[in-house]
């Protein structure tokens, strides 16, 4: 990468650079294929500039019935692992990460057992969002 042209940039310009060159890099890539998969398991993005690039949490789709999660747990656990809460939000990054993570454990037990779980109160929610 070339510095050169952020010499004479603060650091508040400097990093505002550069996360728009991520975001644009980003884009680029979804442009030419590359899946969100490749994406997130790309640790030279970060999960904000992913997210601003319109990256889904997760490339993970959950089934009615429950999924062993290999390799795939270790690309949704954000933070590795450490729980921070921000203004109701865990993970400090507008829910990305806490989307993420619900993916897995969704995919993990099955959209069936969540249903099952699930108080009645929210299945008529869910019934209403379905509808």
């Amino acid at each position: 990468m070339n510095f050169d042209k952020y010499k004479e940039m603060g650091p508040i310009d400097y990093w505002e650079q550069y996360y728009s060159e991520q975001v644009e890099q980003i884009k680029k890539l979804i442009s030419e294929g590359t899946t969100d998969e490749e994406l997130l398991k790309n640790d030279d993005f970060s999960r904000t500039n992913l997210r601003d690039a319109g990256v889904k949490p997760s490339y993970l789709i959950p089934r009615a019935e429950s999924q062993i999660l290999n390799d795939d747990w270790d690309y949704h656990i954000p933070n590795d692992g450490k729980w921070e809460f921000q203004n109701g939000i865990p993970f400090l990054d507008d829910g990305f990460s806490r989307d993420t993570l619900a993916m897995a454990l969704i995919t993990n037990m099955g959209l069936k057992r969540l249903v099952e779980i699930l108080p009645e109160e929210s299945k008529n929610e869910l019934k209403k969002l379905l509808l």
